[in-house]
């Protein structure tokens, strides 16, 4: 019996096919605003890069010179309409926080800054309910220590991705691209 996927040829195909559904670790522009420089000061980028997130309200958590990367801590948002009662908004929905990344991709004579910021939502109760929901009886077959009474309640905190902040992340690239343009060349290369 003769399998048509037999011979030379078709290991190549399967060689193909195997590296081109591998992804790298880097960011994409499907997922990321990006922005792309062309000469100018580009060994300064990333502290052009924190310099607007600074300015934008964002404080680092993780500053990486060797990836070129730049993430936030999460910065809380401020929802207009909701009343306010101390640092807790009356609101339906979960509180919510912000998440920005930078990763800076350079070339020797250029680079681009990939930007990303998530909207992160606290959906810990809703998590809750349905986290032990398997059983379909009604007698209780968890304790307290196998639910969360064993960790403490920012370990039991759960947030859920809901969206792009994409004007956040277009500001933040125009920031980057004013102070780019107003910086001096690099002339000692």
């Amino acid at each position: 019996m003769d399998l048509p996927f037999r011979g030379k040829r078709c290991r190549w195909v399967w060689v193909l096919l195997l590296v081109a559904g591998c992804r790298s670790s880097g960011p994409s522009a499907v997922s990321y605003s990006v922005a792309r420089f062309e000469g100018g000061a580009l060994d300064h980028l990333l502290d052009f890069a924190e310099v607007s997130l600074l300015e934008d309200g964002f404080t680092i958590g993780e500053r990486d010179e060797g990836k070129g990367l730049l993430i936030t801590r999460p910065k809380p948002v401020d929802r207009p309409g909701a009343p306010a009662v101390g640092r807790a908004t009356l609101s339906s929905r979960g509180e919510q926080r912000r998440v920005a990344e930078i990763w800076l991709q350079r070339t020797n004579t250029s680079a681009a800054v990939y930007c990303r910021v998530v909207v992160e939502e606290q959906t810990t109760q809703a998590h809750r309910l349905f986290v032990n929901r398997q059983d379909a009886t009604d007698r209780p077959v968890y304790t307290a220590i196998d639910q969360d009474a064993a960790t403490s309640r920012s370990q039991n905190t759960v947030w859920e991705t809901v969206s792009r902040d994409r004007g956040a992340e277009r500001r933040l690239l125009s920031a980057i691209q004013s102070r780019v343009s107003s910086a001096p060349e690099d002339r000692s290369s």
